[in-house]
């Protein structure tokens, strides 16, 4: 195109076929200068760059009868003084070209966006309490004589045993003489729940109350 310093804001680009028209931008013109290996300058253009309408979109523009549609591009002008109001101008086209369907490139459809990643598993906690053969006491113990255990070992052990996958969190019960569920053992692989009445709670016996596990 040539250069106008009264250059309109705004460009349309149609495109034409015996099926009807497709209508891109509106896109603004850029000023490029033309110059000589040297450094002169030998001119001053105006220029476009029109986006391409979807290939779908092209092709059914083109018809059956013909594999061509006619680019045309029109003026948008806008008043710098007033930018609320605008008028439309189309006249005989501005610059116009011949599209050869048939040598455009086919474009794949983008990717779509990867799926967001999915929620963590929810974590349930409970509270620990000994099932209804061993009388449905919330207060736990660990092996019935003195030992190694640690409250770490007996907590997962009991959450183990009912359901759980993990202790979290539990009271020590280090004196007094509670009603207790205990290990009627000499390991705790091996044991089974067994109520007591009045257990004696020391340190050495790992007894605890509010014992939560993880689900």
């Amino acid at each position: 195109m040539p250069h106008d310093l009264r250059l309109p804001a705004r460009f349309l680009c149609e495109f034409a076929g015996p099926n009807g028209v497709a209508v891109t931008g509106p896109v603004r013109a850029y000023r490029q200068e033309f110059r000589a290996s040297g450094g002169e300058l030998l001119g001053i253009a105006a220029r476009i760059n029109c986006s391409w309408p979807t290939l779908e979109r092209l092709r059914y523009i083109a018809g059956g009868t013909s594999p061509n549609v006619t680019l045309d591009v029109s003026v948008d002008y806008t008043d710098a003084d007033t930018p609320s109001t605008s008028a439309r101008l189309r006249s005989s086209p501005a610059a116009y070209s011949t599209v050869q369907i048939a040598d455009l490139p086919e474009v794949s459809p983008p990717a779509p966006p990867p799926p967001p990643p999915a929620d963590p598993p929810e974590v349930t906690e409970f509270s620990a309490v000994a099932p209804s053969s061993c009388g449905g006491s919330t207060n736990l113990a660990g092996l019935g004589g003195s030992n190694s255990d640690t409250y770490e070992e007996v907590a997962a052990f009991w959450c183990k045993t009912l359901g759980g996958s993990s202790a979290v969190s539990w009271t020590p019960i280090t004196s007094g003489s509670p009603a207790v569920c205990y290990v009627n053992s000499n390991s705790l692989t091996l044991g089974a729940p067994l109520a007591f009445s009045t257990f004696g709670c020391t340190s050495s016996y790992q007894c605890m109350q509010n014992l939560v596990c993880q689900g």
